[in-house]
Protein backbone atom coordinates (compact mmCIF):
# COMPACT_ATOMS: atom_id res chain seq x y z
CA UNK A 1 0.00 0.00 0.00
CA UNK A 2 1.61 3.03 -1.16
CA UNK A 3 1.94 6.01 1.66
CA UNK A 4 0.43 8.64 -0.70
CA UNK A 5 -2.96 9.26 0.13
CA UNK A 6 -5.79 9.33 -3.20
CA UNK A 7 -8.06 12.05 -3.92
CA UNK A 8 -10.59 10.14 -2.90
CA UNK A 9 -9.27 9.56 0.52
CA UNK A 10 -8.19 13.38 0.96
CA UNK A 11 -10.69 15.53 -0.80
CA UNK A 12 -14.09 12.67 -0.52
CA UNK A 13 -15.45 11.30 -3.66
CA UNK A 14 -15.02 13.49 -6.63
CA UNK A 15 -18.04 14.91 -8.44
CA UNK A 16 -18.41 16.46 -12.43
CA UNK A 17 -17.18 19.99 -13.10
CA UNK A 18 -20.41 20.65 -15.37
CA UNK A 19 -23.02 18.58 -17.06
CA UNK A 20 -20.58 18.38 -19.53
CA UNK A 21 -17.39 16.88 -17.77
CA UNK A 22 -18.61 13.89 -16.04
CA UNK A 23 -15.08 12.83 -15.49
CA UNK A 24 -14.40 12.88 -10.95
CA UNK A 25 -12.67 16.03 -10.15
CA UNK A 26 -12.36 17.31 -6.92
CA UNK A 27 -11.70 21.56 -5.92
CA UNK A 28 -8.72 22.39 -4.83
CA UNK A 29 -9.18 26.28 -4.45
CA UNK A 30 -11.08 28.89 -5.70
CA UNK A 31 -14.25 30.05 -5.08
CA UNK A 32 -17.94 27.83 -6.34
CA UNK A 33 -18.47 28.78 -9.66
CA UNK A 34 -16.88 32.47 -9.41
CA UNK A 35 -13.46 33.38 -10.32
CA UNK A 36 -10.72 31.31 -10.53
CA UNK A 37 -10.68 27.21 -9.49
CA UNK A 38 -8.06 24.83 -9.54
CA UNK A 39 -8.97 21.25 -9.94
CA UNK A 40 -7.55 17.78 -9.96
CA UNK A 41 -9.30 15.16 -12.40
CA UNK A 42 -9.77 11.81 -13.43
CA UNK A 43 -9.15 11.68 -17.13
CA UNK A 44 -10.63 7.76 -16.48
CA UNK A 45 -7.25 6.67 -18.58
CA UNK A 46 -5.13 5.90 -15.55
CA UNK A 47 -3.88 9.58 -15.76
CA UNK A 48 -4.92 12.45 -13.72
CA UNK A 49 -3.98 16.54 -14.27
CA UNK A 50 -4.46 19.60 -12.36
CA UNK A 51 -6.21 22.49 -14.32
CA UNK A 52 -7.02 25.84 -14.02
CA UNK A 53 -10.35 26.96 -14.61
CA UNK A 54 -11.36 30.52 -15.38
CA UNK A 55 -14.70 30.93 -14.96
CA UNK A 56 -17.36 32.64 -17.54
CA UNK A 57 -20.82 34.02 -16.93
CA UNK A 58 -22.14 30.81 -18.39
CA UNK A 59 -20.01 28.36 -17.02
CA UNK A 60 -18.20 27.13 -19.71
CA UNK A 61 -14.48 28.55 -17.76
CA UNK A 62 -11.34 28.27 -19.75
CA UNK A 63 -9.37 25.36 -18.94
CA UNK A 64 -5.50 25.46 -18.92
CA UNK A 65 -3.93 21.87 -17.85
CA UNK A 66 -1.13 22.25 -15.40
CA UNK A 67 -0.32 18.75 -14.85
CA UNK A 68 -0.79 15.33 -16.52
CA UNK A 69 0.17 12.36 -14.68
CA UNK A 70 -0.15 9.71 -12.53
CA UNK A 71 -2.66 10.45 -9.47
CA UNK A 72 0.61 10.43 -6.79
CA UNK A 73 2.13 13.13 -9.08
CA UNK A 74 -1.06 14.84 -9.04
CA UNK A 75 -1.59 14.82 -5.24
CA UNK A 76 1.57 15.82 -4.32
CA UNK A 77 1.04 19.06 -5.92
CA UNK A 78 -0.88 20.14 -2.54
CA UNK A 79 1.30 19.59 -0.48
CA UNK A 80 4.01 20.75 -2.40
CA UNK A 81 1.67 24.22 -2.36
CA UNK A 82 1.73 24.71 0.98
CA UNK A 83 5.30 24.10 1.73
CA UNK A 84 6.13 26.83 -0.96
CA UNK A 85 3.97 29.25 0.65
CA UNK A 86 4.75 28.33 4.09
CA UNK A 87 8.78 29.50 3.33
CA UNK A 88 7.73 32.15 1.29
CA UNK A 89 5.87 33.38 4.50
CA UNK A 90 8.84 32.64 6.31
CA UNK A 91 11.08 35.00 5.42
CA UNK A 92 8.36 37.66 4.52
CA UNK A 93 7.40 40.28 7.42
CA UNK A 94 3.89 40.07 8.15
CA UNK A 95 3.64 43.60 6.76
CA UNK A 96 5.22 42.31 3.48
CA UNK A 97 2.91 39.16 3.26
CA UNK A 98 0.15 41.48 3.65
CA UNK A 99 1.27 43.34 0.87
CA UNK A 100 1.68 40.30 -1.43
CA UNK A 101 -1.33 38.77 -0.78
CA UNK A 102 -3.48 42.28 -1.48
CA UNK A 103 -1.06 42.68 -4.80
CA UNK A 104 -1.68 39.17 -5.60
CA UNK A 105 -5.81 39.63 -5.78
CA UNK A 106 -5.18 42.47 -8.38
CA UNK A 107 -5.51 41.96 -12.00
CA UNK A 108 -2.18 43.47 -12.49
CA UNK A 109 -0.87 40.41 -10.82
CA UNK A 110 -3.02 38.12 -12.66
CA UNK A 111 -0.29 35.91 -14.23
CA UNK A 112 2.85 36.94 -11.66
CA UNK A 113 3.17 36.67 -7.96
CA UNK A 114 4.17 39.71 -6.33
CA UNK A 115 6.59 37.52 -3.71
CA UNK A 116 8.96 38.15 -6.38
CA UNK A 117 9.20 41.68 -5.21
CA UNK A 118 10.63 40.56 -2.32
CA UNK A 119 12.61 37.54 -2.72
CA UNK A 120 13.25 35.45 -5.48
CA UNK A 121 10.57 32.98 -5.33
CA UNK A 122 12.32 30.16 -7.58
CA UNK A 123 14.22 29.10 -4.53
CA UNK A 124 11.74 28.61 -2.35
CA UNK A 125 9.89 26.63 -4.25
CA UNK A 126 13.38 25.06 -4.95
CA UNK A 127 13.40 24.22 -1.34
CA UNK A 128 9.91 23.14 -0.91
CA UNK A 129 11.01 20.31 -3.63
CA UNK A 130 13.94 19.69 -1.61
CA UNK A 131 11.86 19.17 2.01
CA UNK A 132 9.11 17.01 0.50
CA UNK A 133 11.75 14.61 -0.94
CA UNK A 134 10.64 15.24 -4.67
CA UNK A 135 12.51 15.07 -7.68
CA UNK A 136 13.26 18.13 -9.37
CA UNK A 137 16.43 17.64 -11.60
CA UNK A 138 16.84 15.07 -14.22
CA UNK A 139 20.95 15.33 -14.61
CA UNK A 140 21.29 19.41 -16.24
CA UNK A 141 17.44 20.21 -16.98
CA UNK A 142 14.20 20.18 -14.82
CA UNK A 143 12.34 16.70 -14.75
CA UNK A 144 9.40 17.34 -16.87
CA UNK A 145 6.88 16.46 -14.99
CA UNK A 146 8.76 18.35 -11.84
CA UNK A 147 8.23 21.03 -14.41
CA UNK A 148 4.71 20.79 -14.33
CA UNK A 149 4.60 20.28 -10.53
CA UNK A 150 6.33 23.42 -10.15
CA UNK A 151 3.86 25.43 -12.06
CA UNK A 152 0.68 23.52 -10.64
CA UNK A 153 1.80 24.13 -7.29
CA UNK A 154 2.32 27.83 -8.10
CA UNK A 155 -1.12 28.19 -9.36
CA UNK A 156 -2.53 26.46 -6.41
CA UNK A 157 -0.51 28.28 -3.75
CA UNK A 158 -1.27 32.11 -5.25
CA UNK A 159 -5.02 31.34 -5.49
CA UNK A 160 -5.23 28.61 -1.97
CA UNK A 161 -2.51 30.78 -0.06
CA UNK A 162 -1.48 33.95 -0.95
CA UNK A 163 -4.45 36.12 -2.08
CA UNK A 164 -6.43 38.46 0.13
CA UNK A 165 -10.16 37.11 0.75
Amino acid sequence: MSATKTFTETHGRGCGLNADWSCSAWRLAGPVNSGVGVYALDNEDGTFSIVRRDFTDDDTGGIQVLLTGTEAQAVAVEPLAEEFARILRSWLTAGEWLIVCQRNATAEYANACASHDYCDANVAMEEAFAKLGMTLWSGDHMDPVAGEQWNAAWTLAKLKHMTAR
